[in-house]
């Protein structure tokens, strides 16, 4: 039963988008899905698989995201978890270079995640205070995907 669950969670991961309506990033329009997906290290769990969806509109003023994260190798069991809120793009100065980091949950200071754009198709996760995390462990999602609708 158990490794069901972990199958079934696994698949969302995969599944979430048609080959129809996959773009390469010469076609992304103005208003369009990117997915980005990876592993994440984990203090109390083996690591985190990660699938961030975020919504990419600039005329819209609380675009949104999805994430989905499977917990895995916890000693009580693997844990999925989704989550969905909006965003906010934050623009300026960063280790010396222009960049643009992106603050999910705003509004939500217990859920705030926030991911450096390194380059057009890698985000790295930073922390509470917008700052590399030192360490040897990869906090990178790389995109998969661009998905033109949902």
């Amino acid at each position: 039963m158990k490794k069901l669950l972990v199958f079934i969670v696994l698949l969302q991961f995969v599944g979430c988008g048609s080959t129809a309506s996959r773009l390469n990033l010469q076609e992304s329009s103005s208003a369009v899905w990117e997915v980005y997906e990876g592993i994440l290290p984990c203090a109390d769990c083996s690591e985190i698989k990660t699938r961030l969806e975020i919504f990419i509109d600039n005329s819209n003023a609380e675009p949104p995201f999805i994430i989905k994260q499977a917990f895995l190798g916890k000693k009580e069991g693997d844990k999925a978890v989704i989550d969905h809120g909006v965003y906010e793009m934050l623009k300026g100065a960063y280790l010396g270079h222009d960049a643009t980091v992106y603050g999910l949950n705003p509004d939500k200071p217990e859920k705030k995640m926030f991911f450096l754009r390194v380059h057009a198709d890698t985000l790295r996760m930073v922390d509470q205070n917008l700052s590399e995390i030192k360490s040897d462990l990869n906090y990178n999602l790389v995109r998969t995907e661009t998905l033109k609708e949902r």
